[in-house]
């Protein structure tokens, strides 16, 4: 039997320990009231499911509930409230006739176990499905849930205590109460010792992985991104919806910018990221215009796990209507958000002065490779880019349009002494975007024009439905950023068809996945709405709930206990309590065989040399029916029973 009080005082120290003391209290106070009523519901198993699917879904919407509202925090908060989630079935097995409910109340799939009869069923007596105590379960479900709060000394010590207090009223009485404290006076010193131990190898490896990250990073952002040729065009391929922009006309989204090109990849060197601070209006300011435009445009996109990079125009300046996320801003003008919303919306301020975000030339824009020097200063002087900027820009955009075209269907380079920018240029002339920007930044660079390469969308798809333009995933575009007159400039040398090639090659499903993402679209605005949600309804909605379960309740028929408060169902019996191998043992005690404290039946046997070839196959036959969840057959129970006869009668014989 379970203490009196130990269950309401391990919910006071939940609620205590959790921050939620009345609702501990309230159900410390009914659960240990069961000791002084004496009645209980005639409660079915059948009734007593319905407040096991109760839970089940009062589990349901709160974890539902809880991650929408507070993400992977919630799951936390999901975890702490377990003890009340769980009450309602709890408090109809201490309030029933029963004493106990069965597992099947617990597990659904094991409901119809009892109500259909297989082909298994007919050959073999299965026993019927264990029932159990909740309490001590329930305990643990209380220490488990406390532990997801932030632990300190009163938490392990109170664990202690009730572990202590619950486990000596099950104490095995053939070990001493000095053995059994010191087992468990060691298990608590261990716990404590493993728990802070494992805290400060936590805090030791941080500090190791941050150390190697600023070792070999000096100072730059691990997680910055990289691009190589021909990823974006397989990207492409996919027609799901990333953004939804509201502008007066299509224009480039750039999401990164990069200044280093090696072995066709780009990477963003030396682009430290900085932390920027939010006005006192929630908008974020990258540099101050004078006068301020006043022209916006809405965006709107998905953040994996609250991080990824911002979407913006490339004369973009401001942000604003972003609120409870942190941004920062390289010398590239790549703006990255952290701790944001699964879908951000925000309004992008714009003005026709370039890419004021972006810092000035530095060394960086206008190295060129050692592979693509030499067939870079033939195109140079065969297109006769020695003029001013803006003739250079000029010829270089008529060089392409003239002589390319786009494809996404590149075969590999033939020769192994030729770089695939090289076979681009001089030989097949067809590649998509990428070799587009990626051959247009070198040129600009070797035409003595500082360059940097820039990777983001195109918003060019209208859609009337949404009143927006939608972008997908096949519209990832890549082009040029060059310094002219003081500024940066956008230069997209790729052939204006391959947005129609584009969307030739769009999917036959094309129609799903949007009916698929505005569903999602709607969902994440709901799920991420900045506006306070009205939840008042589902308070009413439980209030309703526990006005007509208290009905039902109330007119159940009632049992009254005089001598036992708690009354234990009369089929309740432990697995193998009813072993006939027990008859033996108790022969042999009246006989004289003394069996010592701690001592198995096996050994016991062994040590009174009694153990036979014939007590060696009961024993085992016992053990599984006592231990092994499977119990035994029933031919191997009536084995079991006849040998245990024929032993005793021959035991009386003698």
């Amino acid at each position: 039997m379970i203490p009196p009080f130990f269950l309401g005082t391990t919910l006071l120290f939940w609620g205590w320990q959790s921050d939620l003391l009345p609702f501990a209290g309230v159900q410390a106070i009914v659960l240990e009231a069961a000791r002084w009523f004496h009645w209980r519901w005639d409660l079915s198993d059948k009734e007593l499911n319905r407040f096991a699917d109760i839970c089940a879904v009062l589990f349901a919407g709160a974890a539902f509930y809880l991650f929408n509202q507070y993400g992977r925090e919630g799951l936390f908060l999901l975890l702490n409230w377990l003890p009340m989630l769980c009450f309602p079935l709890l408090f109809a097995q201490v309030y029933s006739t029963q004493g106990t409910v069965k597992l099947s109340s617990l597990f659904s799939s094991l409901r119809n176990l009892e109500d259909k009869k297989t082909a298994y069923q007919t050959w073999f007596a299965l026993p019927p499905l264990q029932r159990v105590d909740l309490r001590y379960p329930y305990w643990m479900i209380c220490i488990l849930s406390t532990s997801a709060t932030d632990q300190n000394y009163w938490f392990l010590l109170g664990t202690l205590l009730l572990g202590t207090w619950g486990l000596a009223a099950i104490r095995p009485r053939r070990y001493s109460w000095l053995m059994w404290s010191s087992c468990l006076l060691l298990v608590g010193m261990l716990g404590f010792t493993g728990q802070l131990g494992l805290y400060r190898l936590q805090s030791q490896i941080e500090e190791w992985v941050l150390n190697w990250f600023l070792a070999w990073d000096s100072g730059r952002d691990p997680y910055q991104q990289s691009t190589a040729i021909g990823d974006i065009g397989r990207l492409k391929e996919s027609d799901s919806i990333v953004l939804r922009v509201k502008a007066p006309y299509p224009l480039l989204l750039r999401e990164a910018s990069y200044n280093t090109y090696y072995n066709g990849s780009w990477f963003s060197k030396k682009a430290e990221l900085l932390p920027l601070t939010a006005e006192e209006d929630d908008s974020w300011i990258f540099k101050k215009i004078v006068p301020p435009s006043p022209d916006f445009i809405k965006i709107s996109g998905y953040l994996r796990r609250g991080h990824g990079v911002l979407a913006l125009p490339n004369d973009g300046y401001k942000l604003g209507k972003l609120v409870g996320a942190n941004l920062f801003l390289s010398s590239l003008g790549t703006v990255k958000i952290t701790q944001g919303p699964g879908l951000v919306n925000y309004d992008a301020y714009f003005a026709a002065t370039g890419a004021p975000r972006d810092k000035l030339p530095t060394v960086e824009d206008s190295i060129i490779p050692a592979t693509e020097q030499k067939h870079l200063a033939q195109l140079v002087d065969e297109l006769n880019l020695s003029r001013t900027p803006q003739q250079a820009v000029q010829q270089i955009s008529e060089f392409f349009h003239t002589h390319f075209r786009y494809s996404l269907e590149l075969a590999a380079t033939p020769q192994k002494n030729i770089t695939p920018l090289q076979y681009f240029l001089q030989q097949t002339r067809t590649g998509h975007c990428e070799y587009f920007a990626t051959a247009s930044v070198l040129l600009l660079r070797a035409a003595g024009i500082p360059a940097r390469y820039a990777a983001g969308h195109a918003v060019q798809e209208y859609s009337y439905l949404e009143d927006a333009y939608i972008v997908r995933k096949r519209h990832a575009h890549a082009w040029a950023l060059a310094y002219l007159n003081g500024t940066w400039q956008e230069i997209d040398n790729t052939p204006a068809d391959w947005s129609a090639i584009e969307t030739a090659q769009a999917s036959v499903w094309q129609p799903v996945h949007d009916v698929y993402g505005w569903i999602t679209y709607k969902f994440y605005q709901w799920r991420w709405s900045e506006q306070e949600v009205d939840n008042r309804w589902l308070l009413g909605l439980a209030i309703v709930l526990m006005i007509v379960l208290l009905w039902r309740l109330y007119f159940k028929e009632r049992v009254k206990s005089e001598t036992q408060p708690m009354v234990i169902s009369k089929d309740y019996v432990r697995q193998g309590e009813d072993s006939p191998f027990y008859q033996i043992l108790t022969r042999l005690e009246h006989a004289g065989y003394q069996r010592h404290q701690g001592e198995t039946i096996r050994e016991w046997l062994q040590r009174t040399h009694l153990i036979s070839q014939d007590l060696e196959q009961m024993l085992q036959l016992h053990q599984r029916y006592r231990f092994d969840c499977s119990r035994l057959t029933a031919q191997e129970y009536t084995t079991l029973s006849m040998s245990v006869v024929a032993w005793l009668a021959k035991m009386t014989d003698k």
